[in-house]
């Protein structure tokens, strides 16, 4: 965990061994979380279902979650098994639907919900009429049953499904899908510009459309750059997704090897290889020179005189920058000295300007995000940073997601494999690349069972043929666990359709290869044989460029730059926490807070926000005083010296009437409750330390305080120093709960054995 090792997987395993193993912990969890909510509940897989039960259910002492039945009301679940898509993650139906079950069994209600609140009636009854048969003549062991839905949204003119049909004579499937990305970025060129059959006033894309109301989504990533270059091409502002690894990154590539020249400086491959790339440019004659005369390619070493123009100045050029960086690798941190570097060598100007040039400059700047990470969180040297970006360039497995100038913003062509884009919609969606067969070319060689008796996998042993893996060896009853696998993947098949068609609010497109059939979205085919094709006009326009000033004043932009950030920092409002003033002033005169300080008190809080939430029941002493040395050591508190006087104020918190009140509160016990209130022009803000209910319609507010109070003039001090926070404490909550605050009082910890209750 220190070493920031552990995966997401690795936490899941860790979790779910936690929970079946210790009945303390999922009581004391089920204590702190009551009521567990979890959305897009088809995606959850058998780990993440078996944290759910442990968390949820009354038995702590069952270590099989499949046996477990959620408390009534202690777990609602949102899914919708029509889009299980993650059976390579072990999210599957299977999963589903025992949890399900099991929420059923408990007493819970099943709803059905069949309204669309997204897409216009015309395409609902389409895809309802085009699934609805499909889904049905699956077997339902492997298959999601369909309810047909019922639109909500009223028609709109020119909305519903369009086809695209590949033309004639266009070769490999490359060369089709770049056909038909030029296609597609034309007609969303003249949608944008308002120049299409679906623009208009009343018409589904309005009089002129926004980058934000396409998706272009493919069943695989391959050929994603195509049509990501049809838009670019046409200045349309697009972002990718799931594109793969940085691999192809001829800037990343570049970058390290720019390091390892000046990590390796008396390596002559290394700045050879450094020398002949991008950054400098360098041609192979260029080196024949260098090394007729004499130079032997070391960083460390000057370049040999007489070489003439331009070949000396260039070198010259390009050895300053690599020593430059070197000295900076020394000097700066690794990210700050990559940074200078990339924009001293004009490496992102340079990107820019080529084709993709967003998602290159975008790419790098991705690179140059994961050094500071790599350096802040993980501490790794430069070297170190070196060879994880050489990884990144040469392990397959090592995939990192790209990313464009206009990633995170909303108005633009999203373009995305369709695995990534649960979740997500678009008023006009392109189910593109239709001569991918890929998915027919896959075979299954693994098999797992994950809710038998007896869970078990069943492998295949395979190696790369031609066409399709080559089966080396295989275990007892494959064929059946093949065929079964098999039959759970064409059901999966159906439903990544169905998950990529529901993505659409107004308008689905949809791409038909010229004459052969099958494809990935083949299950469409045939009830596109009478939808309308995709008018895409003739005309190929790019959209103007963005103005820009023929020549920038500097001065201007600079001035204007200074202001805005001078505005910047001024405060819009002012933010009063509410115990400043009276902390200050108490703090002032107080014993305590000059002996121990906030770290103590702090410690103290959260001491006691545990024991009146109850999450310390069940512990014996020194499981107890294990816990209270963790929170003065998470303080930065000497526990020799202090964990007798907190122990104590366990005691005495647990032998005041207040333990007594909240016992007969039951679950109507709040702790560190945060609010928000606007004054004037500012924000006041505090956290109420206790509040739990003390008859009907009545509660009760309790503030802790870390202050001895010696004598009645100092309670009286002290009592009149917290008068209008407790006040505003109050106000909060009955306007919070609907509910009167009949009581209100301090709690002293004051650690010297005279703890007690002030009522104010």
């Amino acid at each position: 965990m220190e070493a920031a090792t552990l995966t997401f997987n690795d936490l899941l395993e860790l979790t779910e061994s936690l929970l079946r193993d210790s009945p303390g912990a999922r009581e004391v969890l089920q204590r702190r979380y009551q009521r567990l909510f979890v959305d897009e509940f088809q995606d959850t897989d058998p780990l993440q279902a078996a944290v759910l039960l442990y968390l949820t259910a009354n038995d702590h002492a069952e270590p099989d979650w499949r046996r477990l039945v959620p408390a009534t009301g202690r777990l609602f679940l949102v899914g919708d098994e029509k889009q299980a898509i993650y059976r390579f993650r072990r999210a599957d139906l299977e999963v589903y639907r025992l949890v399900r079950d099991q929420v059923s069994s408990s007493g819970g209600e099943v709803v059905e919900l069949t309204t669309s609140f997204r897409s216009l009636p015309g395409l609902v009854g389409w895809l309802n009429d085009a699934f609805e048969p499909q889904f049905e003549s699956h077997d339902s062991r492997y298959q999601a049953a369909y309810r047909r839905l019922v639109a909500e949204l009223p028609e709109k003119r020119e909305a519903g499904v369009y086809q695209l049909r590949g033309r004639a004579g266009e070769g490999s499937r490359q060369e089709q899908a770049r056909e038909e990305a030029d296609r597609i970025a034309v007609f969303i060129a003249a949608a944008l510009r308002g120049g299409t059959d679906l623009n208009g006033a009343d018409s589904v894309l309005g009089e002129t459309a926004s980058p934000g109301d396409f998706m272009i989504l493919t069943r695989t990533r391959r050929y994603l750059s195509e049509y990501s270059r049809a838009l670019e091409e046409r200045g349309i502002p697009y972002d990718v997704t799931g594109a793969g690894s940085l691999r192809s990154s001829g800037e990343l590539r570049a970058l390290v090897d720019a390091l390892e020249a000046v990590l390796l400086p008396d390596d002559p491959v290394a700045l050879i290889a450094c020398l002949r790339g991008p950054l400098c440019g360098l041609g192979d004659d260029d080196l024949y020179r260098l090394r007729k005369a004499g130079w032997r390619f070391r960083l460390t070493e000057d370049a040999p005189e007489g070489l003439g123009a331009p070949l000396e100045e260039h070198l010259g050029v390009a050895l300053q920058g690599l020593r430059q960086l070197r000295c900076d690798l020394d000097r700066r941190p690794a990210a700050a000295a990559l940074e200078r570097f990339v924009e001293g060598a004009g490496l992102a100007a340079v990107a820019a300007g080529r084709p993709a040039g967003s998602s290159r400059v975008g790419n790098l700047l991705r690179v140059l995000s994961m050094v500071r990470e790599w350096q802040g969180r993980h501490g790794f040297d430069w070297a170190r940073i070196a060879s994880c970006l050489r990884d990144l360039l040469e392990e397959d497995e090592l995939r990192v997601e790209e990313m464009t100038l206009e990633t995170g913003r909303p108005d633009v062509v999203r373009v995305m494999n369709l695995h990534q884009a649960k979740g997500l919609e678009a008023k006009v969606v392109f189910l593109a690349d239709p001569a991918d067969r890929s998915a027919a070319r896959q075979t299954v060689d693994t098999h797992v069972s994950r809710l038998g008796k007896s869970p078990y996998l069943s492998m295949a042993v395979t190696m790369s043929g031609r066409y399709r893996p080559v089966v080396l060896a295989e275990p007892e009853g494959w064929e059946q666990d093949q065929a079964e696998e098999e039959r759970f993947a064409a059901a999966e098949d159906l439903r990544l359709v169905y998950v990529a068609a529901t993505r659409a609010r107004d308008v689905l497109v949809v791409s038909l290869p010229a004459h052969r059939s099958g494809g990935p979205w083949s299950p469409l085919d045939q009830q596109l044989s009478g939808a309308r094709e995709l008018p895409v006009p003739a005309a190929d326009t790019p959209l103007p460029p963005r103005s820009s000033p023929s020549a920038a004043d500097f001065a201007e932009l600079r001035r204007e730059r200074e202001l805005s950030l001078a505005a910047a920092a001024e405060p819009s409002y002012c933010q009063v926490v509410v115990t400043e003033e009276e902390e200050l002033a108490a703090g002032e005169t107080d014993p305590e807070t000059r002996g121990r300080g906030r770290s103590y008190g702090t410690a103290v809080h959260r001491l006691l926000e545990s024991l009146a939430t109850r999450r310390l029941e069940g512990l014996d002493e020194a499981a107890l005083r294990a816990y209270v040395r963790g929170l003065l050591v998470a303080e930065g508190l000497d526990p020799e010296a202090l964990e007798e006087a907190a122990m104590t104020a366990i005691d005495r918190f647990r032998e005041s009437e207040l333990w007594g009140e909240l016992r007969a509160a039951g679950d109507d016990v709040h702790a560190e409750v945060p609010f928000g209130e606007v004054r004037g022009e500012g924000v006041r803000r505090g956290v109420i330390d206790l509040v739990y209910r003390v008859g009907e319609g009545a509660w009760k507010v309790v503030d802790y305080k870390t202050h001895r109070g010696e004598g009645d003039s100092a309670m009286e001090s002290l009592a009149a120093c917290y008068a209008d926070q407790m006040a505003a404490y109050c106000e909060h909550w009955e306007r919070a709960s609907g509910e009167r605050v009949t009581e209100r009082g301090l709690w002293l910890a004051s650690s010297d054995g005279a703890d007690r209750y002030i009522s104010l």
